[in-house]
């Protein structure tokens, strides 16, 4: 694990050439804007990768070309601008990851990630205000979604459609309300937490308004 301060302000091509067998990476709280595409390459069995409180705006789309083990990904607290579909192109087996803390974030209308085996998903304080149709359409595993502090009204019915699975969904610090239809497109919820204390039960929430 690297904790940069203002010590760490770049990695070399090479840095991790010899450490072949590394299964987890951590880099936090360093200056670095920039990652060489090869870094990585060396890493076939990474399983984690955490790049995190840093100054990245962008990564090379082939940054994990050879780490087909990943499933944990953390790139939370940087200045991403846009994440492309082929950043997805070879971690099919990404089951975790964390996109919070980058308030510069944008997605445009048709993004589409490529993203089978993911399970949960943090797009907490990136200032989104609606989320693309069909953004997790292939993500039939997905079971948890962080939406905390953003900029959503509603979410529409269109892209709810794509993760009816979804089962745990955080909203809290939107200008949302939740009502049965809102989020009706959602059978198997069981948790929701809109205003930061305890999440609700839906089941229980509904019991309520039911008597």
């Amino acid at each position: 694990r690297l904790h940069g301060g203002k010590i760490l302000n770049y990695i070399r091509r090479r840095d991790f050439h010899s450490l072949e067998s590394l299964k987890t990476v951590e880099v936090v709280w360093s200056q670095i804007s920039f990652i060489p595409e090869v870094t990585l390459w060396d890493l076939l069995f990474l399983e984690e990768f955490k790049f995190s409180h840093s100054n990245l705006e962008t990564v090379p789309k082939n940054l994990f070309l050879m780490c087909k083990n990943l499933q944990k990904l953390d790139l939370s607290s940087n200045k991403f601008v846009f994440i492309t579909k082929e950043f997805f192109e070879n971690i099919f087996k990404l089951k975790t990851l964390d996109l919070s803390g980058n308030p510069t974030l944008k997605l445009s209308r048709k993004a589409s990630w490529n993203l089978p085996e993911l399970e949960e998903l943090s797009l907490r304080e990136t200032n989104l205000s609606v989320l693309p149709h069909n953004l997790l359409a292939s993500s039939k595993n997905l079971l948890k979604l962080d939406l905390r502090d953003n900029s959503f009204i509603k979410i529409r019915k269109e892209f709810q459609k794509t993760i009816p699975q979804l089962e745990m969904l955080w909203l809290d610090g939107n200008p949302f309300s939740v009502t049965t239809y809102s989020l009706s497109e959602l059978p198997k919820l069981t948790e929701l937490s809109i205003n930061g204390k305890n999440p609700l039960s839906l089941m229980n929430h509904q019991h309520e308004r039911a008597g």
